[in-house]
């Protein structure tokens, strides 16, 4: 009897492993599959996605002037979005870039004598409305630099500006998904 009871414990102990050691693979399995497919979400956003992730990101830390007013809908052919450096204190400038070719839109309290610098003005008006991040920009000028890629994308580029609506980016339906889309870490 007693030889019956230690092969059963010794049966039953060798389970409680097998058990535990399954358990212990398979829990490793699992977390290295999430792990490859969020690395296989991040390798796949791409340069827009990135960009208004991290534009999301500064403007929910308190950077809330770059962006704070977008185009009602997607730029067509967009390729990435970036805040410029400005030299100037009297508005701030946002570059959306369609690779080589990039529309550049700065935003003022109040229209400047030469408001697209050397360029020529794609269009020079009044936004149409204040956000609570940016009250005082309320003038957009744009205006256009580098190369087109094709024929066709000045001339489109130019129309896309030349009539956009714009929005406070918390109502850019767009830019919201894009910026989730981008924030997959």
């Amino acid at each position: 009897m007693r030889r019956v009871m230690i092969a059963l414990v010794v049966v039953a102990v060798g389970l409680c492993a097998g058990v535990g050691v399954y358990g212990q693979v398979r829990r490793h399995n699992r977390e290295a599959a999430i792990e490859w497919s969020r690395q296989q979400r991040l390798a796949a956003r791409t340069p827009l996605q990135k960009a208004a992730a991290d534009i999301d990101l500064a403007r929910r830390a308190g950077d809330g002037v770059h962006f704070a007013v977008v185009p009602e809908r997607l730029p067509p052919g967009l390729v990435t979005m970036e805040p410029a450096v400005d030299a100037y204190l009297d508005g701030v400038t946002d570059i959306y870039s369609y690779g080589d070719l990039k529309a550049l839109v700065k935003y003022t309290d109040v229209p400047g004598r030469r408001p697209c610098g050397e360029h020529t003005c794609v269009r020079d008006t009044e936004v149409g409305f204040v956000t609570a991040e940016a009250p005082s920009l309320r003038h957009a000028s744009v205006w256009l630099t580098g190369q087109a890629s094709s024929a066709g994308q000045e001339s489109e580029v130019r129309r896309f500006w030349a009539e956009t609506r714009w929005v406070p980016t918390a109502e850019a339906g767009w830019f919201t998904k894009l910026a989730y889309e981008g924030d997959v870490g």
